[in-house]
């Protein structure tokens, strides 16, 4: 899985994600696979398509987003759910992997829009937000009602600027997670850097930042290199989270 945390308003979208694609491996632990930016940023449907669980199904909706016909983000995630729908899934969620893609941007009328597409409900088009419906998506979102509250504050939060936010809100996820058990299968794996995207004004501003770098990054990115060498090609992204 991934770490994911994005702020919709009526005329603006901020997405914050990590950089780390960890693996689950046989026996059930997850350790640092590589790492990578996890969303698109789209200009052609004024989108960005980002995700969250098996890597290999975020991947494709990019490759495939890239290559479609749309200007609005509308099209983009009805288009996008008929191809994932209709098609057999099951080389890219091994297991009882899941996946689900997300896509923010504007509409034919300049309106903000964020849809999800769940492999748990056959990639079917579901609004999480709008221009109409501001909303903030945490990913992965605490159980513990403490932790979501404390969360919360962080996005409530108006004399941080919004960068500042986004990095406080990370680094507890972080905190909490790798406090998790390997073996723990809510364990999502976070780590590498974490990158900013903010899109305004019907896709008429966009700005990208490198707001955090995690205090682990250097020990992760050695373990990668033991893992893998410093100059192979990954290829374990069917069971990469």
């Amino acid at each position: 899985m991934t770490a994911m945390n994005a702020m919709v308003t009526e005329t603006e979208i901020v997405l914050s994600m990590d950089t780390l694609v960890s693996k689950r491996l046989p026996e059930g632990n997850i350790e640092p696979s590589y790492f990578t930016q996890k969303f698109e940023i789209l200009p052609f449907a004024k989108s960005i398509i980002a995700g969250t669980g098996s890597f290999g199904v975020i991947e494709l909706a990019i490759s495939l987003a890239r290559k479609m016909l749309v200007r609005d983000v509308t099209t983009l995630a009805r288009i996008l759910s008929d191809y994932l729908r209709d098609r057999d899934n099951s080389d890219l969620l091994p297991g009882k992997s899941t996946a689900t893609v997300y896509i923010f941007g504007f509409d034919k009328g300049g309106k903000t829009r964020a849809y999800a597409l769940r492999s748990t409900a056959d990639f079917s088009v579901n609004e999480v937000a709008s221009t109409d419906n501001p909303n903030t998506l945490l990913k992965p979102q605490p159980d513990n009602k403490q932790h979501l509250q404390e969360l919360t504050n962080y996005v409530r939060d108006s004399d941080a600027r919004i960068d500042e936010r986004f990095v406080q809100i990370m680094r507890k996820q972080k905190e909490w997670d790798d406090a998790l058990e390997d073996t723990n299968e809510n364990k999502v794996g976070i780590g590498g850097e974490n990158t900013l995207v903010s899109i305004a004004d019907d896709f008429q501003q966009v700005a990208l930042f490198k707001i955090d770098i995690f205090p682990d990054y250097e020990e992760q990115y050695k373990f990668c290199l033991k893992g893998s060498g410093a100059n192979s090609v990954r290829d374990d992204h069917l069971t990469s989270y």
